[in-house]
């Protein structure tokens, strides 16, 4: 009885272990692995997490085509390995499945702009803030929102979309400096020489905001 416990027992431990080493890959916690390491530097080691991930949804969605989270991470891991067409492709195929999942818009937003599709990334991120005024992502919706306007020169808009991802975050020095940016292109420069000062409170070796100010004089 003792041996055909211990049997037992092994046996069970043998088939674990194997569901273990056998355990699909989560593209997900592969993607966010990549972003950390994107954070860090490390673009190389980023990018292979990446390419993994891409290829766990891959299968995902040719098993399942109606799992929606399956395009979204897919939309985020292309955005990262900047491959933009198909991160709008992903994000669209997202979207007839579920129309108002407002993390899709957000995604979309940031494609269409990579893609300097300026009007259509404007209506996704307009998109998302409504649906998620106070979400994680809204202050870089925000921020976004501002770069579209301030290179399509609506300067006035460029200060409420920047003053709005500066309220509800406002210690990132590159926002500060973008605001400064655009103040001084619409002809403000004692506003962009305060935005560009509140920048370098935040980070004091900020190189390009003290070029800024060397060149405003």
């Amino acid at each position: 009885m003792r041996k055909f416990s211990f049997f037992l027992v092994s046996l069970f431990l043998t088939v674990g272990l194997f569901a273990q080493v056998q355990q699909p890959e989560d593209a997900l916690e592969l993607y966010r692995k990549g972003r950390s390491l994107e954070s860090e530097g490390n673009i190389t080691d980023a990018n292979r997490l990446y390419n993994q991930a891409l290829g766990v949804l891959q299968k995902e969605v040719s098993a399942n085509p109606n799992n929606i989270d399956s395009h979204l991470v897919m939309s985020w891991v292309c955005f990262r390995l900047k491959q933009y067409e198909k991160a709008v492709e992903s994000g669209l195929a997202g979207l007839r499945l579920n129309k108002n999942d407002s993390r899709i818009f957000e995604a979309l937003g940031e494609a269409y702009f990579a893609l300097d599709k300026y009007d259509t990334s404007k209506y996704y991120f307009e998109k998302f803030v409504v649906a998620q005024p106070n979400a994680d992502r809204t202050p870089w919706a925000y921020f976004y929102l501002g770069e579209i306007f301030r290179l399509t020169q609506k300067y006035n808009h460029a200060e409420i979309a920047y003053g709005a991802a500066l309220h509800k975050q406002p210690s990132v020095a590159l926002w500060w400096y973008r605001l400064g940016v655009s103040r001084r292109d619409s002809g403000d420069k004692v506003g962009a020489k305060q935005a560009w000062q509140r920048a370098l409170q935040i980070n004091p070796k900020y190189s390009e905001v003290k070029e800024a100010l060397n060149q405003l004089g």
